[in-house]
């Protein structure tokens, strides 16, 4: 059973099919019959390209799409009770599969390569670093693939009309207007603007938690202490761990995480940093941990209508704003909490905030680990923004900016002298210099660095703390007014969308 819902998580339809037990089918190696989909900043970026060229953005679904595509091999399954047939001699018969069905481990991956291997009979091309990503040699026609569901950007209705003709007459495509409604987000367009939001998707969230009249909360995290690890439940204790899902009934963790992840990895990146924090200890879980969960949807519950704005990127090319702590939560570990903001023409592409994975000895030695981080994300977007607009990686066009706070490790990136990182100057101390000589990962990473710093494809500039959106990124405490001007550089209010700001 399956149903089909809209924006606002109403049922629209019912709907049923026969599907295959994939669990059963042991002599298949799942890694070999992985599907691509498309990654959320490659469409982001096709979104702010075709805003670019005024494209019109319409979207469409391929109704039962798995069964387009043949079966790899001859299969064979036990019939129904109600259908179940004997041969002459009395044995039973078996039925041969000639569709490639729902639930099959390999099903995912076949109608993907079936429907790639259509559009590129169409004269399209594969973008390198997303194949779910097409453009025609021309870039007057964009497709973005998300399994059956498929986006396509044109520059005018004639292109337009001929990729939904070849669509209709291969798949017989459900036609769904003007982008609106795709992979769980709510898309607005004005003029060469589009606002994206999950206010539907918060609104259950609160619902499902029992919070749709709780008090609005300014920030996602309001206490300052760090998590007492000494007070953490054992993992094993079990009557512990449900005597706090006792006190919190309508508090599902794991779950209210998942759907907090969703929406700071898509609409909502001012509270990436207080979700990854709250991640961190559901399965040990405490009442502080549970106050942690409530704090963020109150803020949701605030901000619901927040989303990020989506530009035309005026061919400005990539930016990315990156920060490092130097030891986060020093009573739990010494990993340094970085963190960095990839925009195209001020249209936000992707946020991300992670820990390094080994103890840094300073703080420039965790910023420049954070640019090398960053450089190695930004680029493989770099390479999609180039793709859909026809730019040569050696043009000016094509380069990447960073933008780091750190002096230090802006100059151990860019010194003759590999091995060797500045650290901070303290108060009436010379600057000394750290040897890591023996660090390997630091070495590498510093001649990749310097190689494309030579071939012109990356340029990393100082910014002042305070003009540093990044920061938003690796801190977990602000001053309300502090936060409130920090998030605009990530999140707008739909409400207001398309209205002159002052």
């Amino acid at each position: 059973k399956q149903t089909d819902v809209d924006p606002k998580g109403n049922v629209e339809k019912f709907k049923g099919r026969l599907c295959a037990d994939g669990s059963k089918q042991t002599d298949v190696d799942p890694y070999l019959k992985y599907s691509p989909v498309v990654k959320f900043p490659s469409l982001l970026t096709l979104l702010s390209s075709a805003l670019e060229k005024n494209m019109s953005i319409t979207q469409y679904d391929i109704p039962m799409a798995y069964l387009h595509a043949k079966p790899s091999t001859r299969k064979v399954a036990k019939a129904p009770k109600s259908h179940r047939m004997l041969d002459k001699d009395g044995n039973e018969m078996y039925l041969e599969i000639c569709r490639n069905l729902y639930g099959d481990v390999e099903a995912a991956k076949l109608f993907y390569e079936h429907n790639a291997k259509f559009l590129l009979s169409l004269g399209f091309q594969q973008c390198d670093e997303d194949p779910c990503i097409y453009f025609n040699e021309e870039r007057t026609c964009y497709i973005c693939v998300y399994i059956d569901d498929i986006l396509v950007a044109a520059s005018d209705d004639h292109t337009r009309t001929k990729i939904e003709d070849a669509l209709t007459k291969k798949y017989k495509i459900k036609k769904e207007g003007d982008i609106s409604w795709y992979l769980g987000i709510s898309y607005e367009r004005k003029g060469n603007k589009i606002m994206a939001t999950q206010t539907s998707k918060i609104e259950r969230l609160l619902e499902t938690c029992n919070l749709q009249d709780c008090a609005n909360a300014t920030t996602p995290i309001s206490e300052t202490s760090p998590v007492d690890v000494r007070k953490l439940p054992n993992i094993d204790d079990t009557e512990t761990l449900k005597k706090l899902q006792d006190a919190h009934p309508h508090m599902d963790l794991p779950s209210i995480t998942g759907a907090l992840l969703n929406l700071a990895h898509h609409t909502r990146p001012d509270i990436l940093v207080a979700t990854s924090k709250l991640a961190r200890w559901i399965s040990r879980p405490t009442n502080q941990i549970y106050t942690m969960a409530k704090q963020i949807l109150r803020f949701l519950k605030a901000t619901k209508y927040d989303g990020i704005e989506i530009n035309a990127h005026g061919h400005k090319g990539m930016e990315v704003h990156v920060d490092s702590s130097h030891i986060s939560e020093r009573t739990i570990h010494g990993l340094s909490r970085y963190g960095y903001h990839i925009s195209i023409g001020g249209s936000p592409i992707r946020s991300r905030t992670k820990f390094h994975t080994y103890a840094k000895l300073s703080t420039p030695a965790a910023e420049y680990d954070a640019i090398c981080e960053a450089v190695k994300d930004a680029r493989r977007y770099n390479d999609v923004y180039c793709q859909l607009n026809k730019i040569a990686h050696s043009t000016i066009a094509a380069r990447i900016i960073f933008h780091s706070d750190c002096q230090p490790a802006i100059k151990a990136a860019t010194t003759d002298k590999p091995g060797c990182i500045y650290a901070d100057p303290e108060e009436n101390r010379q600057r000394r210099i750290l040897p890591i000589k023996n660090d390997k990962h630091i070495d590498v990473k510093y001649f990749k660095i310097t190689d494309l710093q030579h071939r012109k494809l990356i340029d990393i500039r100082y910014k002042t703390g305070a003009d540093q959106e990044a920061d938003f990124l690796t801190k977990y405490t602000f001053s309300t007014p502090e936060f409130t001007r920090k998030r605009k550089f990530f999140v707008k209010d739909s409400r207001f969308f398309g209205a002159q700001r002052g």
